[in-house]
């Protein structure tokens, strides 16, 4: 009697181990990938066409959710704008003068990833490496045979922090879609 008994046992608690390691990754998970702002950027994503989970991917790979963080470059506030890039944001929409008010940032950073959006008709790659490295340059390499064959997309990005930017902000928002599925 006491085997027949101790092999379902074994296999609930192999079974209740494993649900706990689930949820304490997914747990970990969430603390290292937070929502942070999801309200403001759900809004604003929604407002300006912009894919929700690559904004919390982007604002996840250049600020980590820090929303008075600055950078080398004096970029700032949860989605990196600089100063320029913000001023440019602000003609063409509604915003408040700080550039470190995590609504500004964000409003501002999803008009510029619109307007990058319908610049590059679309394209997450080149978006992506002209949010990280400037459209100007964007446009160069789309010109130059050894990086684009077709002038449309890029086969090679230059800028090795450019291109493993690109690969951060897609593995993340691989994460974000598995974490958050409410904001599909």
């Amino acid at each position: 009697m006491k085997s027949f008994l101790a092999k379902p046992f074994k296999i609930i608690v192999s079974l209740l181990l494993i649900i706990t390691i689930i949820f304490a990754s997914v747990f970990i998970l969430k603390i290292i990938f937070p929502d942070e702002y999801g309200t403001l950027i759900k809004k604003h994503s929604k407002e300006y066409g912009i894919d929700v989970y690559t904004a919390f991917a982007l604002i996840k790979a250049e600020s980590n959710f820090n929303p008075d963080v600055v950078s080398h470059a004096n970029a700032k506030g949860l989605m990196q704008l600089t100063n320029e890039t913000f001023l440019f944001c602000k003609s063409n929409t509604s915003l408040g003068n700080d550039i470190f008010n995590p609504e500004n940032n964000i409003k501002a950073g999803m008009w510029y990833l619109s307007f990058l959006n319908n610049k590059f008709n679309h394209n997450t790659e080149n978006v992506l490496a002209a949010y990280n490295a400037g459209a100007s340059n964007v446009i160069k390499w789309l010109k130059n045979e050894n990086y684009s064959a077709d002038g449309i997309s890029l086969e090679t990005v230059p800028y090795e922090e450019t291109r493993n930017y690109i690969k951060r902000v897609r593995s993340y928002r691989k994460i974000y879609y598995l974490l958050y599925p409410q904001y599909r």
